[in-house]
């Protein structure tokens, strides 16, 4: 038996929070592999450094500024990722809102902010299926 083993060398992945955690390991590891990664993520910062450490490692990223929860942002990351390598293969979806504001406030439906409650909503949920 032979083993197969799947090439992501030259695709074009958009990593959706892919700044930090799991989204940000992804990212570093399709890159080794020859991936082209595009890195949306809130914490735009954070996304410029996970960026260029892979790119200080050899391989290709870009960040982008983006909110899971907002259609004109996703619309803008796919977009960017398009204009930067000329088109997308591939999306990782690991967005999620882990800020102390949001994070450090749910909990029991009936005690939660309202805001907290819609930002967390509109964040795991809504903006996990919206079709931009």
């Amino acid at each position: 038996m032979t083993d197969i083993k799947p090439s992501v060398d030259g695709l074009r992945i958009i990593i959706a929070g892919g700044a930090t955690g799991v989204g940000a390991a992804i990212a570093k590891r399709l890159a080794r592999h020859g991936a082209r990664i595009v890195i949306g993520d809130i914490n735009i910062q954070q996304a410029i450094e996970t960026a260029t450490s892979i790119t200080s490692s050899g391989g290709m990223a870009i960040a982008i500024a983006f909110d899971l929860s907002q259609e004109d942002s996703i619309r803008n990351l796919i977009e960017g990722g398009v204009t930067a390598f000329g088109g997308i293969d591939g999306l990782i979806n690991m967005g999620a809102d882990y800020r102390l504001e949001i994070l450090g406030n749910d909990g029991n439906v009936l005690d939660m902010d309202a805001a907290v409650w819609r930002r967390t909503l509109d964040v795991n949920l809504v903006g996990h299926s919206l079709d931009v």
